[in-house]
């Protein structure tokens, strides 16, 4: 089971905490967990944009990144031949828990993108938070990219 410190600990609910720490999760498992991650964002009066609040103002700390705003239907496209792509309401263990973490306010950082020579994106770090906020309906966010990289988005910056 993943450690938490204190703080962690005092964020996390003891089904959260159950959730987490199974090793093998069965189908119901995550379909009745991420229906009640879904519950709770329904309860919580919040919709998908205050979620994104932090993202949205995030900085990144390294220089040789940017933050861009993109189209997430033309990103999804131009993912879908990535070996990493998640299907569309995929409801793994990690989507799930992805999905708690949006829920919960513990998502900061847009996702980091690559772009290859021959125009596939490849996401790096984030593919389930971007899974979840394209399933969830969102129709442009922002993603930290290399600069030397950003002029390979061409017409799909916003």
């Amino acid at each position: 089971m993943k450690e938490f410190d204190i703080e962690e600990q005092e964020q996390l609910d003891e089904l959260e905490l159950e959730f987490i720490g199974k090793i093998k999760c069965t189908k119901e498992d995550i379909e009745h967990e991420y229906e009640r991650i879904v519950k709770g964002m329904m309860e919580s009066g919040k919709n998908v944009e205050d979620w994104m609040d932090e993202m949205n103002h995030y900085q990144s700390p390294f220089c040789e990144y940017s933050k861009v705003k993109l189209d997430v239907e033309e990103i999804d496209k131009k993912w879908k031949y990535s070996s990493y792509y998640v299907e569309r309401e995929a409801k793994t263990k990690k989507y799930v828990n992805s999905r708690r973490d949006i829920w919960k306010g513990r998502v900061k950082e847009p996702p980091l993108i690559e772009i290859d020579r021959y125009g596939i994106v490849e996401i790096v770090n984030g593919r389930h938070r971007f899974a979840n906020l394209r399933d969830m309906g969102v129709n442009e966010m922002f993603f930290l990219c290399k600069k030397g990289e950003i002029e390979k988005l061409g017409d799909i910056k916003k």
